[in-house]
């Protein structure tokens, strides 16, 4: 099922049980996030706050931070169908397309120039008018204060929007990007861009600097929650999000011109905001925020957007997200992030069966990948391949685990670590670049990543005979299954235990 709000789709939590109404007044400073967090650690429902002191909009929280909210979003039956759908599209991809494998990811998905392509059904669709621009706000109109922005801890420096979807097109190639980004609220109309140095929006703020151009970009909130998902994807920057979405959803996605510059964002999204930023000027102090591991990051310095407009629904609603230690809403939306990796991974690296991202590392800090391993030193090319991706920055630690092992089980991944590495030899590093938000690595965005393999060895991988694992015997097995109520032990265990 596709969305025209976001509002139908908490209307649709809120009758499913699994969206609560807070009606006390409550504070944007601290006390929304304080709320969240306990929620979050208890698996609770999605939170709409109808009364934040001093504000008129409602803000929403842990939206997405369950499995029955991520498949309504996604409009599937399961979380497997999500990977079984993008591998049957690879395919099918793979049969008509020219070069096979290799770029079909891109090609199926990539960008345009947002004119239009001939004959793509799934192309976004400029529209006139969209619910976005029910009210408008121009130039003096603007006032940053009246969003409930949250300040989730005391260490935090300022209210920040970590929900945004941010918008914007290359100079040189006129791409069209949509990413993730935190923006820090400096005062009535600045905001702080808080984006990586990977991110395709610094490529094209350089490539404005080159020009001795300013750079117009867009912010969005809000909308279909299937961008939400798809925007935090390790791969978004690399596809053209909204050509993904409407591929996914079988219909193209509503676009209307922003009303200050010519950029164009979804029609069905809450608020937008619109704004220029001056790549001559000077730099200002990056905040202190909260990341996904729990700890403050104080951000280096950093361009400053001014907002040219703010639009938005007659009644919007604001998704906040809510960052501390895990568990929170990003790290419970893991298997939907796996999901969504896997086809993705298995068109660099065929053998990869199976990924888990540990559901307590922040950011996939630590992934599990299930191979299918026939030849010595596979192990060692899968992490090779994997390195050199991006989505592979944020995994400090890649388990590597036969196939036959569910990496999903995290007890039964450690003993297989426990047991099968020599780490002399099965613990191998490698250099290169890593989250910002990192603190652990010894130099910002550079750093090290180790990989275990904890498979079985192979002939010419291990000096002896490597052991067979112990294994019920499948009679016994079953005639113990069958007669498990004979004995008896079930009334024990539950006198006992």
């Amino acid at each position: 099922m596709s969305y025209s709000s976001l509002a139908d789709f908490v209307e649709e939590l809120e009758r499913d049980g699994l969206l609560l109404r807070i009606r006390a007044e409550v504070d944007a400073d601290l006390e929304i996030a304080e709320i969240t967090q306990r929620i979050a650690r208890e698996r609770g429902p999605a939170l709409l706050f109808e009364r934040v002191a001093g504000q008129r909009l409602p803000v929403l929280t842990n939206l997405l931070a369950g499995s029955e909210r991520l498949i309504q979003a996604l409009g599937v039956e399961s979380v497997a169908e999500i990977g079984a759908r993008l591998r049957q599209s690879a395919a099918e991809g793979e049969a008509t397309a020219a070069g096979g494998r290799v770029g079909w990811w891109r090609r199926t998905f990539g960008s345009s120039n947002g004119a239009g392509a001939a004959g793509d059904p799934f192309e976004p669709k400029l529209v006139k008018t969209g619910h976005c621009q029910q009210v408008v706000r121009l130039a003096t109109d603007v006032n940053l204060a009246e969003l409930p922005a949250l300040r989730a801890w005391p260490g935090e420096s300022c209210r920040s929007i970590r929900t945004g979807r941010l918008h914007t097109v290359s100079p040189e190639t006129e791409r069209r990007t949509t990413e993730e980004i935190a923006v820090g609220l400096l005062d009535a109309r600045r905001l702080t861009l808080l984006w990586g140095p990977h991110d395709a929006a610094r490529a094209h703020y350089q490539e404005h600097q080159a020009r001795g151009t300013k750079m117009s970009l867009a912010i969005t909130l809000g909308g279909d929650p299937l961008g939400s998902l798809v925007v935090s994807a390790p791969w978004a920057s690399e596809i053209d999000l909204y050509r993904w979405m409407g591929a996914w959803r079988g219909r193209p996605v509503e676009m209307v011109r922003c009303r200050s510059h010519e950029l164009r964002v979804p029609a069905d999204v809450e608020l937008v905001l619109e704004g220029i930023v001056d790549p001559a000027a000077e730099l200002v102090p990056g905040p202190t925020l909260a990341t996904p591991s729990g700890y403050l990051h104080t951000y280096d310095a950093a361009p400053v957007m001014h907002v040219t407009a703010i639009t938005h629904r007659a009644n919007p609603l604001f998704p906040a997200l809510v960052l501390g230690s895990p568990p929170h809403e990003l790290t419970q939306r893991a298997e939907v992030t796996e999901q969504l990796l896997l086809p993705y991974l298995q068109y660099v690296a065929a053998e990869i069966a199976d990924v888990a991202l540990l559901e307590h590392s922040p950011s996939g800090h630590v992934a599990v990948v299930a191979i299918c391993k026939s030849y010595p030193g596979q192990t060692r090319k899968v992490a090779a391949a994997l390195w050199g991706l991006a989505p592979a920055f944020a995994a400090k630690v890649v388990i590597l685990v036969d196939a036959d092992i569910d990496p999903h089980q995290a007890a039964l991944v450690w003993q297989r670590v426990a047991a099968n590495t020599h780490p002399e030899r099965d613990f191998f590093f490698a250099e290169g670049p890593t989250g910002v938000m990192d603190h652990a690595a010894t130099r910002l965005t550079l750093g090290s990543s180790v990989a275990i393999d904890a498979t079985a060895k192979l002939a010419g991988e291990h000096p002896r005979a490597w052991p067979s694992r112990a294994a019920s015997c499948e009679d016994t097995a079953e005639r113990v299954a069958r007669r498990w109520q004979e004995y008896g032990l079930e009334r024990a265990l539950a006198a006992r235990y």
